[in-house]
């Protein structure tokens, strides 16, 4: 197969749709169509059972996807062992993320290694947490920084730190006058100072009937909410829904609903003039780990190796 033939199958694999393809190839669905029914011709056989939309593979397409990979990982793999012996002179990092820890968790360690390394390029992919398993497994990404909700069978994982969701209550709601002495500021947040390990928790079940935000399924932070709930056996008043963890913080600060929003988003938006009250959990499943995830049996590049330990020593400063 040529480097072509590589990328049109894995990406018509992917879109299951001519027009879908053909339109991420830069290149029209007849053209598309045309070269694939020459190479069908070629081999012998359909590769693509047409009677079905989306279409699927036929037992030939399958043998022959499953060799498109192989190859595109064979390449990866030489690509970034030449690298290597170049002493990261040249050579790409693939990092995928959600949108939120791309912009305020990763700034740190990818200015300190682009200044490093300046002939490596760095790519970042941000996506929903099942997509970027999926581009992990596939190789289309090197290294992936998210809640741990990864496979330790199929990928290597290293914890980076610890994460802990807060209580978020608009500042006018009046249950602020009972819980005043539990009250945690952005500025104990950001101090990190004792008060976060004296303070005495609050239970989720008290404000069970107020407005709530809830996560979407498409949120690495879905899960983790749900346990928190399940914990602490209720099920909160969710009267909003989003797929994004800065729109909760932002409509929690706004006095619209309650929220469980993560320290390291409190941290981020400090400075913000409305701050909500933040409040301790008396639940274990409240403090998560943020973890780098690399998929197991690949070659780790000397670029992911020096990423990684730069972007430990960025997350300890950060957690």
């Amino acid at each position: 197969m040529t480097p072509q033939q590589i990328e049109y199958l894995l990406v018509l694999e992917e879109e299951r749709k001519f027009s879908k393809a053909a339109e991420r190839l830069y290149i029209s669905q007849p053209a598309l169509s045309q070269r694939i029914q020459k190479w069908e011709k070629q081999i012998g056989m359909s590769l693509f059972d047409r009677s079905t939309s989306p279409f699927t593979l036929t037992p030939a397409g399958k043998l022959y996807i499953e060799a498109a990979r192989n190859a595109r990982e064979k390449q990866t793999d030489l690509d970034k062992k030449i690298a290597d012996l170049d002493k990261m002179v040249i050579g790409k990092l693939r990092i995928g993320t959600s949108a939120f820890r791309a912009s305020c968790m990763l700034p740190n360690s990818i200015r300190t290694f682009a200044e490093r390394y300046p002939g490596v390029q760095i790519e970042i992919c941000t996506d929903k947490i099942e997509a970027l398993r999926t581009k992990l497994k596939e190789r289309q990404i090197d290294v992936c920084i998210e809640l741990d909700s990864f496979d330790p069978e199929t990928c290597d994982i290293e914890e980076l730190g610890k994460e802990f969701n807060y209580l978020a209550i608009p500042k006018e709601h009046p249950i602020n006058d009972k819980w005043k002495d539990k009250c945690l500021t952005t500025d104990d947040m950001i101090r990190c100072n004792d008060k976060l390990d004296s303070v005495e928790t609050v239970d989720l079940a008290e404000v069970v009937n107020e407005d709530f935000v809830y996560m979407s399924t498409d949120s690495s932070f879905y899960k983790p909410y749900l346990h928190m709930c399940l914990e602490a056996g209720v099920v909160p008043k969710m009267v909003l829904e989003t797929e994004q963890i800065e729109t909760a913080f932002h409509w929690a600060n706004s006095n619209m609903v309650l929220a469980l929003l993560p320290d390291t988003l409190i941290r981020w938006f400090g400075g913000y003039i409305q701050n909500a009250c933040y409040y301790k959990l008396n639940l274990p499943s409240s403090n998560q780990r943020v973890v780098v995830a690399t998929k197991k049996g690949s070659y780790v590049s000397k670029a992911v190796r020096e990423y990684k330990e730069l972007l430990k020593d960025s997350f300890s400063k950060i957690i």
